[in-house]
């Protein structure tokens, strides 16, 4: 058997050549190679192809034929063109049927030979050591790094040797394109810079090969991440679940301050959601008219003022119009939005960060009003003591999602939209970064309310109660206990001074004694009693029940010692 450091690297240049080839490439080279093999599908390709050939021979007698002149000819050639036409369409939607079904299959079983394999071995040897490092050269947090996740300390796991695996195979592919290179004299290309006059040939076939780029990092990042952050995520899960259970608290509903908590988060969470759809978003001039982003000017308004009541201008679109002066402040325009291209004193296009520095109040409000909505929800006074321990983390959460919105909007490449040439290759960056910011916003009061949910009904996260709270708890119970006496003592007190009172509390005893009297003299209950203390009860155990209840309930008398007595005097008679 081979040995895993071994397996690992091939099936770590096993990706790369898959990642370098391409997909469709192979798929292509297995498909040529399926067809070779004398099958079904190979024997209706060949028919195709013979069919295609006949089809391609009429089609060409059939142009050089005059259907004027030769009118019966050009017929009967028409009428087999239509019919081998016909047929073509037919075998080729069959053919791409099968060659659909085959890339598929291929698909997944080069996925699961390559990626998969990359995927699930982390899950099956995570615990066992590709090697050992010396004893004592590295210190210990350089150990724990290359022992991440589960291998044993001092040795490197099978993640960090995959990771090790990927970076020199990439060394090492790009090693060798940088000899075959200078070999073939051949110079490395050089990056043009995006101009708003680029091709759309260019654009289409650059746009789908950075979505391809996404993709592929992606993937990679969750292959690498995904067997070291799940196994993490469900010990931490069963963590909180046994901490739960050591609280010893039962799960109890939700409470008065919970409800509170929870209905203020989940309704600004569904407004959010409602004000991230497409109605409630600021109008796109690009969009409701259907243009391009090169359109010119007048016949772009002139489209917009079409829309319009009455077919005049409002003036946020003469302000718009008049800024509207070069490609580079419609890119600004799909960055920053309308409100900050047409409604901004002193931005200017020269200088892009004028227009952030406008946006940047617009941008932060749905954050600071979430973030006041959030300190509202967990705040002691208003929602109780449970939900105030949230406080930190919603407060850290709205910092941290305002601070990624302001990375982005400030990081975003504008010019990237100038190698568009159809409308539906534009990236509204303003109005897609809009329904993000509120989507997450309202995952971030979601979360929140959920964690309130948990901690106060006791499901997770249930806080260990401190001797002092329980003792508090103790005399409060205490407290109300003797109430309760203080308040039977009263009522009895009362009863006895009360001589009406005393009247029917002596007449009902008096009736109770001979009621039992009666009761006792008769014979089978005398029977029933003689049978039960003979047969059934130890009364023995019941005196010392009973003395045992006697001795813990009253203190025990404290002796006091007789004072030491003096020796009578002698007393001495006649």
């Amino acid at each position: 058997m081979p040995s895993l450091l071994l397996v690992v690297l091939l099936v770590e240049v096993a990706v790369h050549l898959v990642n370098t080839i391409g997909a469709a490439t192979i798929n292509d080279l297995l498909w040529n190679i399926y067809l070779a093999i004398p099958t079904e599908v190979s024997k209706q390709a060949a028919e195709k192809n013979k069919l295609q050939k006949e089809y391609l021979t009429i089609r060409r007698d059939l142009k050089a034929t005059s259907s004027q002149d030769q009118f019966a000819k050009w017929a009967k050639l028409r009428r087999q063109h239509d019919k081998q036409l016909q047929e073509l369409e037919k075998m080729k939607t069959s053919h791409e049927a099968s060659k659909a079904k085959f890339d598929r299959t291929a698909g997944i079983i080069r996925w699961s030979a390559t990626s998969g394999v990359k995927f699930v071995l982390p899950w099956i040897y995570g615990k066992e050591p590709m090697f050992w490092l010396p004893n004592g050269w590295f210190p210990y947090y350089i150990e724990w790094i290359l022992s991440f996740p589960r291998a044993p300390l001092g040795s490197v796991s099978i993640v960090s040797w995959q990771t090790a695996c990927a970076a020199a195979v990439l060394l090492f592919s790009d090693a060798i394109k940088a000899v075959v290179a200078a070999a073939l004299g051949v110079s490395p290309a050089q990056k043009q810079p995006a101009t708003a006059t680029a091709t759309a040939t260019d654009g289409e076939k650059k746009q789908p090969a950075a979505a391809s780029y996404k993709q592929h990092s992606i993937r990679s990042l969750a292959l690498f991440f995904g067997p070291i952050l799940l196994p993490k995520a469900i010990g931490y899960y069963r963590s909180l679940r046994a901490q739960s259970k050591a609280a010893n608290q039962p799960i109890q509903p939700l409470p008065a301050a919970g409800v509170r908590a929870v209905s203020i988060l989940c309704s600004i969470s569904l407004v959010l959601l409602v004000l991230a759809l497409p109605p409630f978003a600021p109008e796109n001039v690009f969009t409701i008219t259907s243009s391009r982003l090169q359109i010119p000017t007048d016949v772009l308004f002139t489209r917009l003022a079409s829309l319009r009541p009455d077919g005049m201008l409002t003036a946020a679109d003469s302000a718009l119009r008049a800024r509207f002066v070069n490609i580079e402040s419609r890119l600004l325009y799909l960055q920053y939005g309308p409100d900050a291209l047409s409604s901004c004193p002193f931005c200017v296009s020269d200088d892009p960060r004028t227009y952030l520095y406008y946006a940047l109040p617009a941008l932060l409000a749905p954050h600071l009003l979430n973030l006041v909505i959030l300190s509202l929800a967990t705040s002691a006074t208003v929602t109780g003591r449970e939900p105030a321990r949230w406080r930190r983390i919603a407060a850290v959460s709205s910092a941290v999602a305002a601070g990624l919105d302001i990375w982005a909007v400030s990081t975003y490449n504008h010019s990237a939209n100038a190698r568009a040439a159809r409308p539906s290759d534009l990236e509204m960056f303003f109005w897609t970064a809009r329904s993000a910011r509120h989507i997450i916003l309202s995952i971030i009061d979601l979360s929140i309310a959920s964690l309130i949910y948990l901690s106060t009904t006791n499901r997770l996260f249930a806080a260990q109660i401190t001797p002092a709270t329980r003792v508090e708890a103790v005399n409060k119970q205490l407290m109300a206990v003797k109430s309760r006496l203080s308040a039977v003592g009263i009522v009895k007190n009362t009863s006895l001074r009360d001589e009406a009172l005393r009247n029917r509390t002596s007449a009902y005893w008096t009736h109770e004694g001979r009621l039992m009297r009666d009761v006792m003299e008769d014979r089978e209950v005398v029977e029933g009693v003689n049978d039960a203390l003979a047969n059934r009860i130890n009364i023995q155990h019941i005196e010392r029940d009973a003395e045992n209840y006697a001795l813990n309930m009253l203190p025990q008398p404290t002796p006091v010692p007789a004072p030491p007595t003096a020796a009578a005097p002698e007393t001495t008679v006649g």
